[in-house]
């Protein structure tokens, strides 16, 4: 083999030899990329621990309506509870308040939207007081009423109300339950109203009637008085008798007329 030929193998092989070493320089360089980005997944994964179905359901939120029953009338109360449930939710009237019965799983949280037709606290002025809470018989203050941002809590007031894990009754206390809506109020004062109205008129009507039955027949015997009297054998006084009688029938129907005027005013209130 002449040098020049063996100069050319060792040119050749020294290439393939650096040919060989870049494609394992960048065979390295992607593994060791894709152990950075494996390894890195596993740090992310382990800063968010994954919660199992059990242990996730201590935490979430429950989210209610119930349906209070009082008087007959159905109001419909939204609420919400954490770290445990709702048993029953009972008004009592006559002390003006609601018993919220809670079985938690540990401390918590009550969100409870109380309609004010149900229930309500209201000081002098009709302005709102707040509401008096017990838990287990006890009152407390560890709760606070939310007022949404738009304002819009003229048909209900929210309350929310903190509790132990140990705790099982809640009391809601206020000064006035299952109150008649003013529209309620006032529909039902119209009717009664025109219910009155009504009546009046009816009662006019049949007054008026008798009356005009009484007039007909005190004019009629009127009539035939006078003109017996005028048929008599004194009849040179006979026309001015006649006279006097329609003059006396007159007066006697526009007096009566004025009188049921009168009453008839009277029924209707004056109008």
């Amino acid at each position: 083999m002449c040098p020049l030929q063996k100069k050319r193998e060792i040119t050749q092989l020294n290439h393939n030899c650096r040919k060989m070493l870049v494609i394992k320089m960048t065979l390295l360089t992607i593994a060791i990329s894709i152990m950075l980005i494996l390894s890195t997944s596993e740090i992310s994964l382990s800063s968010y621990p994954i919660h199992s179905a059990h242990a996730q359901s201590a935490d979430t939120i429950d989210q209610h309506t119930a349906n209070i029953n009082v008087d007959g009338n159905n109001y419909p109360i939204k609420y919400n509870i954490t770290n445990g449930k709702v048993s029953s939710i009972v008004a009592q009237k006559e002390s003006t308040k609601l018993i919220v019965t809670i079985e938690p799983t540990k401390e918590g949280k009550l969100t409870v939207d109380l309609p004010r037709e149900l229930i309500d606290y209201k000081i002098a002025g009709n302005k709102d007081g707040n509401f008096i809470v017990q838990i287990n018989g006890k009152q407390v203050s560890n709760f606070k009423e939310i007022i949404p941002s738009s304002n819009n809590n003229h048909t209900s007031r929210i309350l929310e109300i903190n509790f132990g894990q140990g705790d099982r009754s809640i009391e809601i206390i206020g000064t006035q339950m299952a109150q008649v809506s003013v529209s309620t109020i006032k529909n039902q004062a119209q009717k009664e109203q025109a219910t009155a109205i009504s009546a009046a008129i009816n009662k006019t009507k049949e007054s008026l009637l008798a009356n005009k039955t009484i007039t007909k027949n005190l004019t009629n015997e009127t009539t035939n008085g006078s003109q017996a009297k005028t048929n008599s054998p004194q009849a040179g006084g006979g026309g001015s008798v006649l006279n006097k009688t329609g003059e006396v029938a007159k007066t006697f129907v526009n007096k009566t007329t004025a009188v049921l005027s009168n009453i008839t005013k009277g029924l209707l209130g004056g109008k």
